[in-house]
């Protein structure tokens, strides 16, 4: 690589770096507008079903690694891509169907006066899955800054309509209205242009089309076990809503977004680590990334315990504040999720114990479920319910190993060894893997 090539790939890097933090700071803005507008009380409701959208943000990340390897290895028109693509997303409009059917059980469970916001967060899932079919061939073909763009004009669409909406007359359905219109029309642009894109990259060769089959069982993968993650740290401000009532649950989304940043800034450390371990295994960059990434949660954990409680109401408004037992709470499990994150990566670069860290992980889910109905009695309480989860997935993910490894009658543990075999070969970890935690830019 020459000195001039070596410059242009280090001005894109910070380019796409730059972006992706403007994208972030207008979606923060999004949630502060929305909580200034809408105040405490229905601002509970808004931070409930916002992580709707996040998970299928996850989840589309696995959809957009499929998609581009059919557009990369695709020599022929991009309406025929688009069509043979489309089936690709009949996972995520299953989930948006079951989310439809549940829309007024969900609608009572939050305390909601009409269904009609969570048909609009059904309606943002759907779009988002779909769209991620635009998506992967727009970064297929090489369109990789066109996309970023159009994530950036969302989050200025979604920022300005938030602030409006959310001052009227139902500032619930306002807030998901700002957040529905954006995304449904940036997907239909996105679709508009892939019918239109052509190929930018020179044809690969067939070793490099083996690889992308990697890249794209790295990206499933990974997608669905983020969604996990992200689904057991958002789950207690539904059950904050449910049990506590609307004031409590807003307060407490708004200490939960700041803590969340925790989650974000130990996600570098991931991506600093992971290389290294991929290339050369051994356990001393393993532990050193480990104890980075606790350090880093335990000291802004600690800031956000001293100046949280002060913090929230300037930033948020009038009628917002909690303890600082809260932010407590919510700092140690932002830090395990941000644990458990660094785990998942460092299990991917091992290539060890990968089949049942997918069970550990996936069995969080349940187990913050399951913590969320019992634990319910105050705000700490249900702060601390991921911990207890992700505690349950990590010990299964131990058993598990070990049951699968040692004590399992051969016959049973040759299928499950073999079972493991085709997962690893789905999930064969490359240099060039997916972003660290997908679509962080529409987590907020």
């Amino acid at each position: 690589m020459t000195a001039a090539s070596a410059r242009r790939r280090a001005i894109r890097t910070a380019g796409f770096v730059v972006a992706v933090l403007a994208v972030d700071l207008l979606n923060i803005g999004f949630h502060v507008a929305v909580a200034r507008g809408a105040g405490v009380a229905n601002y509970g409701a808004i931070g409930a079903l916002i992580p709707i959208a996040t998970v299928a943000a996850f989840l589309a990340v696995g959809t957009e690694f499929t998609v581009a390897r059919m557009a990369i290895l695709h020599r022929g028109a991009p309406t025929h891509l688009v069509g043979r693509a489309l089936p690709a997303v009949w996972p995520g409009l299953l989930a948006s169907s079951l989310l439809f059917a549940l829309a007024g059980p969900i609608s009572a469970y939050l305390h909601l006066s009409t269904f009609v916001p969570v048909l609009l967060g059904d309606a943002v899932f759907c779009a988002v899955m779909v769209n991620a079919v635009a998506t992967g061939i727009l970064v297929g073909r090489g369109f990789f800054p066109l996309v970023v763009g159009l994530q950036f004009l969302t989050a200025i669409a979604r920022l300005g309509g938030g602030a409006g909406l959310a001052r009227g007359p139902d500032p619930i359905t306002g807030a998901m209205v700002a957040s529905a219109i954006p995304v449904l029309a940036v997907g239909g642009v996105s679709f508009l242009l892939a019918t239109r894109a052509r190929h930018r990259l020179a044809a690969p060769r067939l070793s490099k089309a083996d690889r992308l089959k990697s890249v794209t069982g790295e990206g499933v993968s990974r997608a669905f076990l983020a969604a996990c993650l992200w689904a057991v740290w958002s789950l207690p401000l539904a059950f904050v809503r449910h049990d506590l009532g609307p004031a409590q649950a807003g307060s407490f989304a708004a200490a939960q977004l700041l803590t969340g940043g925790l989650i974000f800034a130990t996600a570098m450390v991931a991506q600093f680590v992971y290389p290294s371990v991929q290339r050369r295994p051994a356990p001393r960059p393993v532990l050193l990334g480990f104890a980075a990434t606790a350090g880093i949660a335990a000291s802004a954990g600690t800031v956000l315990v001293v100046v949280g409680p002060d913090l929230l109401p300037r930033l948020f408004g009038a009628g917002f504040g909690v303890g600082s037992d809260v932010f407590f709470a919510l700092s140690l499990s932002a830090a395990a999720t941000a644990i458990a994150i660094f785990g998942l990566w460092m299990v991917r670069a091992l290539r060890r114990y990968v089949f049942a860290s997918y069970l550990g992980i996936t069995a969080a889910v349940p187990a913050e479920i399951l913590i969320g109905s019992m634990w319910h009695g105050d705000a700490v309480a249900i702060a601390l319910g991921p911990v207890g989860a992700l505690t349950f997935g990590v010990v299964g993910m131990l058993v598990a190993s070990s049951v699968m490894a040692r004590r399992i009658p051969r016959p049973l543990n040759v299928v499950l060894e073999a079972l493991g075999r085709q997962l690893d070969e789905l999930d064969v970890t490359t240099d060039g893997g997916a972003r660290p935690c997908p679509a962080l830019e529409e987590s907020s």
